[in-house]
């Protein structure tokens, strides 16, 4: 079943390619998992635009001004979603994984939200 099939794209070709471009690893990292791989996306020109193209799609008008990205894909497809639909990027990182310096973390789960002193996430300065 595509993901499509629950989000009004059923019968949409692109996510048949888009399926089809993505390489199933069995067994990894470890027996019972089928590891999606995306590599093999981000290698096919078409899928790759294809797949931005269905979430700008479907999130263009919706008045969104930060797209925010869980390392590591999100990172990869983020930043072209939030540049098509006119809105900033944010890479969300792993605790310890941003320099202590200059950077302001706010921690949500496993997850820490980075943003630089001075931006529109956090407008107060390092001196503050």
């Amino acid at each position: 079943m595509f993901a499509g099939d629950q989000n009004g794209l059923q019968g949409d070709p692109r996510l048949k390619a888009i399926s089809e471009a993505i390489r199933v690893v069995p067994h990894f990292p470890k027996p019972g998992i089928m590891f999606q791989d995306i590599t093999t996306l981000l290698l096919d020109h078409k899928a790759f635009k294809d797949t931005v193209d269905i979430f700008v799609d479907r999130y263009r008008d919706m008045g969104i001004s930060v797209v925010a990205g869980v390392e590591a894909r999100g990172f990869m497809f983020g930043p072209s979603i939030a540049l098509a639909i006119g809105a900033k990027f944010v890479p969300l990182r792993k605790p310890r994984k941003l320099p202590v310096n200059g950077v302001e973390t706010c921690r949500h789960d496993d997850l820490i939200l980075g943003a630089s002193f001075g931006s529109p996430l956090n407008p107060t300065s390092k001196s503050d």
